[in-house]
C-alpha cells in the first residue's frame, strides 16, 4: 500500500489561451480547503474471482478486450490473467521460459483486434498470442530496446517507446509500426522523455488514445503515424528546466530537483464534458499529485489523499475508455473501506481483487 500523506489542497486559477491547437494553462497559486472525496464518483465495481491456490502480484496494467478485463501481473511470475465480464476468471497466459513462445518477462504487452503481443527485454524479442485462445503463433527479435508502447484496437498500428541510443543526446524515441513490426515512422527523443515513461502515460479517451509526455507537460494524440499536440499544461514558475531533457544520469536529475519545489511529469491524463485531470509530481516523483481543472473556466484544484479511499483513487492505475480504473489487491482493503465506497458488496470474498471504475465530476 502506498505511504499515508497529508491532505495538500490548492486551488490555482488560471488563464487559457489556444496556439495551434494547444490549450495552455498559466497558474497561480493560493491554498483551499476542499476534500477530494467529493469529486470521486464510483462507475463499478467488479470483484475479479480468483481460482483456489491462484495468487495475484503487483498489477502492472489493465486492458479491456471487448467485454473481457485482461491483467497483467507480475508475482511471482509474471503472467495475464483474463475475466469476464462478471469477473469470472476465464484464462491465464504463463509461458515462463527461454523456449519458442515462452519469455523470462513480459515487460509489457499490446492488445490488438486478433492478437496479444508481449515484450520480453531479456531476449529482446516480440511473442504473438492469438488475442481468443492464447495460442501461441509467433515470435520476431526486436531491432531496439523498448520500454512501452499501445496499440489501436482498430488499426492494430502499435506506438512504441524505445531506450535505444543513438548517440549521447537522444533516444531512438518514439516507433510507429504496423501489428506485425514493420516500422512506419520513427520520432527521436532525448532521453529524459523515454527514461521517465511509464504506462501511466498514455490514456484512451472517447475511442482516441492520447501520450502524456514526461517534462514537457504535453499531451499528444498518438496518430497512425505521428504525435499530434493536443493539450500544453504550463506550470509557470514551477515548471522544470529545460536543462532536464540534456541530463541522462539520475544524479544530475536529483540536483536539479534540489535547486526547486518543481512540477512536472504529467500523467494519467483525462477529460469530460467538464473537466481535464491528471496526475503529476512535485518536488520529487514521490509527492504525486492530482489536478483537476474545470474546462469552462474557474480554478484547477490540486490534491493528495487525507484518508484510505483517497489514497486508493487518486492515482488510478489507468485510464480507459475515458475512465480511471484501478485494482484493490486482497490486503489493500476491507469491509470497512467498501462501506467507505458505499459499494454494496456483502458477499465479496476478501481474497479477491477488485477493479474499481471512476471518475472525477464537479461537486
Amino acid at each position: 500500500m502506498k505511504k499515508s500523506l497529508v491532505l495538500l489542497l490548492l486551488v490555482f486559477q488560471f488563464s487559457c489561451r489556444h496556439s495551434d491547437d494547444c490549450l495552455v494553462a498559466t497558474l497561480d497559486r493560493r491554498p483551499s480547503i476542499d476534500s477530494l472525496s467529493a469529486y470521486i464518483e464510483i462507475i463499478d465495481v467488479l470483484e475479479l474471482e480468483l481460482p483456489e491456490n491462484t495468487t495475484i502480484g503487483d498489477v502492472k496494467a489493465v486492458e479491456f478486450i471487448k467485454s473481457n478485463t485482461l491483467i497483467h501481473q507480475n508475482g511471482v511470475i509474471s503472467s495475464l490473467m483474463l475475466f469476464d465480464d462478471k469477473g469470472k476468471f476465464i484464462k491465464e497466459l504463463n509461458k515462463l521460459g527461454a523456449g519458442p513462445g515462452e519469455y523470462f518477462d513480459i515487460d509489457f504487452f499490446l492488445a490488438t483486434n486478433d492478437k496479444l503481443i508481449l515484450y520480453d527485454r531479456h531476449s529482446m524479442k516480440f511473442l504473438d498470442f492469438d488475442i481468443e485462445s492464447f495460442e501461441f503463433l509467433s515470435e520476431r527479435k526486436s531491432e531496439y530496446y523498448f520500454i512501452g508502447g499501445y496499440s489501436s484496437n482498430d488499426t492494430g498500428g502499435l506506438f512504441l517507446v524505445s531506450d535505444s541510443d543513438i548517440d549521447n543526446d537522444w533516444y531512438e524515441g518514439y516507433i510507429f509500426s504496423d501489428k506485425n513490426g514493420n516500422i512506419i515512422n520513427k520520432i527521436n527523443a532525448f532521453p529524459a522523455s523515454i527514461e521517465g515513461f511509464n504506462s501511466f502515460n498514455i490514456s484512451t479517451i472517447n475511442g482516441s488514445s492520447y501520450f502524456s509526455e514526461p517534462f514537457s507537460d504535453k499531451v499528444f494524440l498518438i496518430d497512425s503515424d505521428n504525435l499530434l499536440n493536443r493539450v500544453c499544461l504550463d506550470f509557470g514558475k514551477k515548471r522544470i528546466s529545460e536543462r532536464v531533457f540534456s541530463m541522462k544520469e539520475a544524479y544530475d536529475f536529483y540536483d536539479l530537483l534540489d535547486e526547486g519545489n518543481y512540477f512536472f511529469a504529467v500523467h494519467n491524463f483525462n477529460f469530460n464534458e467538464q473537466l481535464y485531470s491528471f496526475n503529476y509530481y512535485e518536488g520529487s516523483p514521490e509527492n504525486v499529485r492530482l489536478g483537476i481543472m474545470d474546462k469552462n473556466g474557474g480554478s484547477l484544484r490540486v490534491f493528495s489523499p487525507k484518508s484510505r479511499v483517497e489514497e486508493l483513487l487518486y492515482r488510478p492505475l489507468s485510464v480507459r475508455d475515458g475512465f480511471n480504473r484501478a485494482v484493490l489487491l486482497p490486503g489493500e482493503y476491507d469491509r470497512e473501506l467498501l462501506k467507505e465506497l458505499d459499494i454494496q458488496l456483502a458477499a465479496v470474498n476478501l481474497d479477491n481483487p477488485l477493479l474499481i471504475t471512476y471518475e472525477f465530476k464537479l461537486p
